[in-house]
This record gives structure tokens, C-alpha cells and sequence, in this order.
């Protein structure tokens, strides 16, 4: 097959980068790719020049990877195109990447389920703060902005205990990003995330390990991401792993989600208790990376299985209609 590779480049240039595939990420999924099928790479930029290369390559397929530049519907952006000029693509629909994006319309949707969520509420204004009764917020805090990935925006400053430093971390951020801000009760324990992928099943979970006392913010997930460690948690008994592959089959299946995506938790080792973060729609295919990792640590599956699967399995099941109207 000829294979379209949808995606931006981090250049290291801006934090707004963060979310996109550094190049090492994208020479793997290429020669991954190189196996089976003809690769053509699209760099996905701002000035839209990339949609029509892609029309006129007319692949039979695109890898989609793209993350987008700006706005809550940045990442459904790629496939929507795609869904326009009746190119088939691997991953979540625009839909789901929409819905995904956005922390608090995935919560709402998952409220009613077996899921276990923690407090939360959006903040759009920091007036709004004014109208909060403060006897009825479960401090501690953990602050972030409600549409945006790799913990853009949160720093040593985001666990919040007291109102004044909610206030002051809400003006903060509202200041810079003026975006939406959840404000999420804060779950002490260690952060764990599950793989979603569509045909093979759903695997881990895996835990991030990163220096003691810290919180895996921005830093971390941008210029000091090799502090932080990713493998099989130390202290998951078997019971708690059954319990968390079992919600991210209900979160995947209440959402809807279509071809792959990464669940994230909290949980606490000394009480057992398991909360559900978010649903990252989409992934990052870094050969180290938590999506795979938690496929390829609890299966003899390898990276390229896992990257050859996504675009063959897209390719027979692809949920899309064409502009044919033919299903």
C-alpha cells in the first residue's frame, strides 16, 4: 500500500511543540512502515500546502499522527480533512479526537458508568472563583488547562491547597493561555496509563517514574523528559490490574473510540483506590513511549507489529463513508 505519514515535526522551537513527534518517532514509524508499503511522508504545516500534496498522492491510506497548532479541535482537524477528500486513515475519527481533547466533556460522558472520577470543575473566567462557595472544594488541587496534552501549562505551582493559591494559579494561566482551566481534586499516588489498540486488545498498565517530590508537569514532559522512567508498576497487585484494563474497556467502549488510544489514571498503592484521568485519542508512537510500551512490556508483540497492525487493521475496518455515499 501507499502510506501517507500525517505529522508535525518538534523542533524544539516553541512549548506549543511539545505535542508534536520528535524526529527519532518519526523515522520509527517509518521504517516500521518500510516493511510493508510505500511511505510518504507528510509534514502536516500551518500553511495547509500539505492537503493538497495529499490529494494529489492519493495514498491508500494515512498514518495519522498530526497533532494540529491551535484550538480545542486542533487534533481532529487531520482526520476530518481525510473524511473530505475520501482518504481512509488510521486512529480516532474526529469525534472522538474532539471529545478527547477536551477533559471535562470526557468526564461528563463517562459520569452514570463504572468509571471512577475525581471532583472536578471547569473555570472560564477567574471571576467565576468569586460565585465558588470554597467550603465545598476538596483541596488539594491539581490545576491544568482543559484542552491542551503534555501537561502544558502546569508547573510546581498547579497542586493548590488553600484558596488563595487556586485563585492565584487560575489568573496565572487564564493570563497566558485564555483557555478553559479544570481544576481536578488532587489523588496522591503514582500515575499509570493503559494501550488501546483496536484488534489486538488492551494492555498494561504502565507507570512513570520521575524524581521524588515532583509532579509530572511540563519540565518533565518536555526538557527534562529523560528524568522520567516508564515500565510495568512496582507495586499493582493482580487484582488492581484486572480492575484497570476492565475500565479502559469501558472507557474505550463509551466513547467510542476507533482504532487506538491511551488511557491515564492515578492510583494509590496503599488504598487501592484507582481514578480515571483522561483519554489520549491520540497517541504518540515513540519506541519508548507509554502507548507502546504498554502493548509491547506485556506481550511478545514488537513496535513494528503494533505501527503494521494500526495501518492494515485501518485498512480493512476503517469506520467512514465515502463521498460516493457507499459505506
Amino acid at each position: 500500500m501507499k502510506v501517507a505519514l500525517l505529522h508535525n515535526v518538534n523542533r524544539g522551537q516553541s512549548e506549543h511543540e511539545t505535542e508534536f513527534d520528535l524526529p527519532i518517532t518519526i523515522e520509527a514509524i517509518t521504517h516500521a512502515l518500510e516493511k510493508r508499503h510505500q511511505v510518504v511522508p507528510v509534514e502536516c504545516t500551518a500553511d495547509f500546502r500539505w492537503a493538497a500534496r495529499l490529494a494529489l498522492e492519493k495514498p491508500d491510506i494515512a498514518f495519522n499522527v498530526a497533532e494540529g497548532f491551535n484550538g480545542a479541535a486542533r487534533e481532529a482537524l487531520y482526520p476530518a480533512i481525510c473524511e473530505q477528500i475520501d482518504v481512509p486513515y488510521t486512529g480516532p475519527g474526529p469525534t472522538e479526537l474532539l471529545i478527547c481533547h477536551n477533559k471535562a466533556l470526557t468526564k461528563k460522558l463517562l459520569e452514570g458508568s463504572d468509571v471512577p472520577l475525581a471532583w472536578s470543575m471547569v473555570i472560564r473566567d477567574p471571576k467565576e472563583l468569586d460565585l465558588l462557595d470554597m467550603q465545598t472544594v476538596p483541596f488539594p488541587l491539581i490545576i491544568k488547562l482543559n484542552t491542551e496534552g503534555s501537561s502544558l501549562g502546569m508547573d510546581e505551582h498547579c497542586i493548590v491547597h488553600t484558596a488563595n493559591a487556586l485563585q492565584a494559579q487560575i489568573v496565572k494561566l487564564h493570563a497566558k493561555f485564555h483557555s478553559d482551566i479544570i481544576a481536578e481534586q488532587y489523588i496522591e499516588g503514582t500515575d499509570l496509563s493503559t494501550s488501546f489498540i483496536e484488534g489486538m486488545g488492551i494492555y498494561g498498565p504502565v507507570e512513570y517514574t520521575y524524581p521524588s517530590g515532583s509532579i509530572y508537569d511540563f519540565r518533565l514532559k518536555s526538557s527534562d523528559n529523560h528524568q522520567v522512567g516508564v515500565g510495568k508498576p512496582h507495586d499493582l497487585d493482580e487484582t488492581d490490574q484486572e480492575n484497570i484494563l476492565k475500565l479502559t474497556e469501558q472507557v474505550v467502549r463509551k466513547l467510542d473510540i476507533n482504532g487506538y488510544g491511551r488511557a491515564d489514571f492515578r492510583y494509590n498503592p496503599t488504598t487501592h483506590d484507582l481514578v480515571f484521568l483522561e483519554m489520549n485519542a491520540q497517541v504518540c508512537f515513540h519506541p519508548d513511549g507509554a502507548f507502546v510500551l504498554g502493548a509491547t512490556e506485556y506481550s511478545d508483540i514488537s513496535y513494528e507489529d503494533v505501527v503494521l497492525h494500526i495501518v492494515e487493521h485501518a485498512m480493512k475496518n476503517r469506520r467512514r463513508i465515502s463521498r460516493a455515499g457507499l459505506l
